[in-house]
């Protein structure tokens, strides 16, 4: 990981294994459990940064917001992403192959842009977007650094179509 300077975050077994097996090193499993604050802050005191790689299902897309809330009140800039076609890390490396799974991760988005693309149909009416600008703003307020919390308001603001100012007052 500290070769790599960044973990790749999966959700089980069979995807850190896969993972390994393809040659794949810096990657950490949650296994089934929830990912906690002094988990996150391990993997801080290895890596400046975590690529969060769960299942595209909604339990896997709301267990991915959950950890990307915990990974950035640790300090850590996360990105996200989940492999296309609804599968699964283990599932994707295993069709597609290690360098096609490190391709789509060098691509992953920063979490406020992965958050508002998992959130598309919500983000159709006023009360969808608003809902989902809270649930960034209550991830940001954990974190520290006002300079990166000005910026991911900026992400928010442009992603949902709304005024930073707006943003800002909450």
């Amino acid at each position: 990981m500290r070769r790599q300077q960044y973990a790749i975050l999966v959700e089980g077994y069979f995807d850190l294994m896969r993972c390994f097996d393809a040659g794949i090193e810096n990657v950490v499993a949650t296994c089934g459990t929830a990912l906690t604050e002094q988990q996150a802050m391990l993997i801080k005191r290895y890596v400046p940064e975590v690529v969060v790689v769960y299942d595209g299902d909604d339990a896997g897309i709301r267990a991915a917001i959950k950890s990307i809330g915990i990974l950035t009140a640790a300090g850590l800039t996360v990105r996200a992403m989940t492999p296309p076609d609804g599968k699964d890390p283990d599932d994707f490396i295993r069709d597609d192959g290690a360098e096609a799974f490190l391709a789509h991760i060098a691509d992953a988005r920063d979490f406020v842009t992965f958050y508002i693309e998992m959130s598309k149909d919500k983000t159709r009416t006023i009360e969808g977007r608003t809902d989902v600008a809270n649930e960034l703003f209550a991830i940001l307020r954990m974190v520290d650094d006002p300079t990166r919390v000005d910026q991911y308001v900026t992400l928010i603001a442009n992603g949902l179509g709304i005024h930073a100012w707006d943003c800002k007052r909450n």
